[in-house]
C-alpha cells in the first residue's frame, strides 16, 4: 500500500466488478487506514476520482462558492448528486454507486481503471477500449503537446 505522499496512479487495471457491486483498487494505488476517496462524474462519459489530499484541496475550493452564485450553486447541485465519496475495506473494494456506474456506461462487470498521475479514472470497458481505437497519430500528437507543456519531460 502507498501513502497519501508517495502513491502515483500510473498505468491501466482491468478488473471485473464483483457479484456484490465492489471494484477492487490496484494495492500499489490504496492508501493506508481510513482515508476517503473523492469519485465524480466525468463530463467525457467517465468517473474521475480523486485521492484524500486532491480532494481535500476540491473541498476547499468548494468551500469558497459563495451562496449567491446561482450558477456555481446549480452546478454544485447537480455535482454532488452523483458525486461518492468512499472508503476501502481490508482488501481495497469498494462499491461503486449506481448512478456514477451508470454515468460512465457500467452496465456489465467490466471496468477499467486508468491513471492520471494525481488521481484516476473508471471507465466502463466499451468506452475505453472506443477512445483507444482511435487515430494512433492523433493520439501521438496529443502526448507529443502535453510534454511540451510540461517541459519536454
Amino acid at each position: 500500500m502507498g501513502t497519501p505522499d508517495t502513491v502515483v496512479y500510473t498505468g491501466e487495471h482491468r478488473h471485473n466488478i464483483d457479484d456484490k457491486g465492489r471494484l477492487t483498487l490496484p494495492s500499489k494505488w490504496r492508501m493506508q487506514g481510513d482515508d476517503v476517496y473523492l469519485a465524480l462524474p466525468n463530463p467525457k462519459g467517465f468517473i474521475t476520482v480523486y485521492p484524500p489530499k486532491r480532494a481535500a484541496k476540491f473541498y476547499e475550493r468548494i468551500e469558497q462558492i459563495g451562496l449567491g452564485d446561482e450558477e456555481a450553486q446549480e452546478a454544485l447541485f447537480e455535482l454532488s448528486a452523483l458525486a461518492q465519496s468512499f472508503g476501502c475495506d481490508s482488501v481495497g473494494r469498494f462499491k461503486l454507486s449506481d448512478k456514477l456506474a451508470q454515468h460512465a456506461g457500467i452496465v456489465g462487470k467490466e471496468v477499467v481503471l486508468q491513471g492520471n498521475f494525481a488521481s484516476f479514472s473508471i471507465w466502463s470497458k466499451d468506452r475505453y477500449d472506443g477512445r483507444l481505437s482511435g487515430d494512433v497519430s492523433e493520439r501521438s500528437q496529443k502526448l507529443a503537446g502535453l510534454l511540451s507543456k510540461l517541459g519536454g519531460i
